[in-house]
């Protein structure tokens, strides 16, 4: 049975762009304040959770090479 994509393409978009906004401000706020968090996650998770774990994927490998520069 084939399952179908209850998201169009503009909210997949707009998920994936909030998942990086989290992550990265989640990074920053750990780093700014020496936190023993990873609270730069939670947006791939949300993005895991509603989009499924290959666009998890692509939002945390693009958060960390955001986060690089």
């Amino acid at each position: 049975m084939k399952e179908e994509n209850i998201y169009k393409s503009y909210q997949i978009v707009m998920i994936v762009v909030f998942s990086m906004a989290v992550n990265l401000l989640g990074r920053i706020f750990a780093d700014a304040n020496h936190l023993p968090l990873w609270l730069d996650c939670f947006g791939t998770f949300l993005t895991c959770y509603l989009l499924g774990p290959g666009c998890g994927v692509m939002v945390g490998i693009s958060g960390n090479i955001l986060h690089g520069f």
